[in-house]
């Protein structure tokens, strides 16, 4: 009796040891799929990022041309919307 007592208790230790790899493994696993997704977040950050920077340099460009073509006019230091103004203007995209 002493030696089937035994074994079921080396039986149920092993059980619980496969159980316990099991469920490691599951968790490494679902691990994994998580850095996997919050690398592919931060790739995508990086990217909206660098689009974001960009645009706002190519608007910034834009600005710069902007009002070198409206201090080129004649009258620069005149508020007035005349016909020459309105079509500098016209050329401006935010």
């Amino acid at each position: 009796m002493v030696e089937i007592g035994r074994r079921q208790d080396k039986a149920a230790a092993i059980a619980r040891e496969l159980q316990d790899a099991k469920w490691k493994a599951q968790i490494a696993e679902a691990n994994a799929a998580v850095s996997a997704a919050q690398a592919g977040q931060a790739i995508a950050s990086a990217r909206a990022d660098a689009a974001t920077r960009d645009a706002e340099a190519r608007f910034q460009e834009q600005l710069k041309q902007l009002e070198t073509n409206d201090a080129a006019l004649a009258g620069g230091a005149d508020l007035g919307l005349r016909r020459d103004r309105v079509r500098v203007l016209g050329g401006a995209r935010p």
